[in-house]
């Protein structure tokens, strides 16, 4: 694998000032980081933030598939942000709102911090600079509103704890209060509630803060049999995968427990809440590949053959 090259030239193309140079490869690393979280938080389908431990091994110079993606998704952001399209890339590669007025955020610390420089950033023998962006189009992104906008979101329907004749959106951590279009009547929330974990489509309403308030003129809400994975990520580190992790969430109301089961893995995890269910999952799934990669998983050869068709270049 070619070296990734970062590297601050001034405006005559020589090394810029190493102070100059400091702030702003400490820019590109917060960067790397946002970038990060948005990954992560992506691809576990998490409700909320992502924990710090998540993030412990997010450095740009890293290896495993978390940071190639990263630093190709840091090249791939730069590149459009700098250069003059102005299509829907970010919101497709950043699909969450609040993770994508974060990296462009931390774009505009960095185009400020470089002062005309030139970013050379990319694998050796396809560097690409970076020196410029569109000011006014990158700080409406930065700075959009996103109290109101149209997305979905994951739990169970329940009754509303704090509202008679209510309902809400449950992940086990937070109730998020529903209300549905008037072509939603009694019987089809009723039969909601009935399905299990679920995603609701409707407005997503946030506070001042960015937390989630409420979810408004719910159209409806979609059953999720199984979850593909296309990452194993967890604290102890992080697996690439050419074909997916299928896991099949479930959660039982007696217990309040939620759970995600991959049966051909023999793999189970449970937890109070969807977040911590998923990530105890993945931090199996990831301790599961590095004892069958050493040699001392359990003598399983369906279990061997699948791990390798899901990761066989991941050693």
């Amino acid at each position: 694998m070619a070296p990734y090259i970062l590297r601050v030239l001034d405006r005559e193309g020589s090394c810029a000032d190493p102070s100059v140079s400091e702030t702003v490869l400490s820019d590109v690393q917060m960067l790397f980081e946002v970038i990060c979280r948005n990954i992560v938080k992506g691809e576990l389908r998490l409700r909320h933030d992502v924990p710090d431990g998540l993030m412990a091994g997010a450095s740009i110079d890293g290896e495993g598939a978390l940071a190639h993606d990263a630093r190709r998704f840091l090249d791939e952001t730069l590149d459009y942000l700098g250069g003059g399209d102005r299509g829907t890339w970010m919101s497709d590669t950043y699909p969450d709102v609040i993770g994508r007025k974060a990296v462009a955020s931390a774009v505009l610390d960095l185009h400020r911090d470089l002062d005309g420089c030139v970013l050379v950033h990319g694998d050796e023998g396809s560097e690409r600079g970076f020196s410029d962006i569109d000011i006014v189009w990158v700080t409406g992104m930065a700075h959009m509103v996103t109290r109101a906008y149209n997305g979905g979101l994951m739990g169970i329907v329940v009754k509303d704890p704090a509202r008679r004749d209510h309902w809400s959106l449950y992940d086990g951590r937070v109730h998020v209060p529903l209300s549905f279009e008037s072509g939603i009547s009694r019987y089809d929330v009723e039969d909601f509630s009935a399905a299990g974990p679920l995603i609701a489509k409707g407005t997503v309403m946030r506070d001042e803060d960015g937390r989630i308030v409420e979810l408004r003129a719910v159209e409806n809400c979609y059953s999720f049999p199984g979850v593909l994975f296309l990452r194993g990520i967890s604290d102890e580190g992080d697996v690439g995968l050419v074909y997916p992790l299928e896991a099949v969430p479930s959660h039982y109301a007696r217990t309040g427990k939620w759970f995600l089961k991959c049966q051909g893995l023999g793999l189970e995890a449970s937890a109070d809440d969807w977040d911590d269910c998923v990530i105890e999952f993945h931090r199996r799934f990831v301790r599961l590949w590095r004892s069958h990669a050493d040699g001392t998983a359990e003598d399983n050869a369906r279990m061997h053959e699948l791990l390798e068709r899901m990761c066989p270049f991941d050693r």
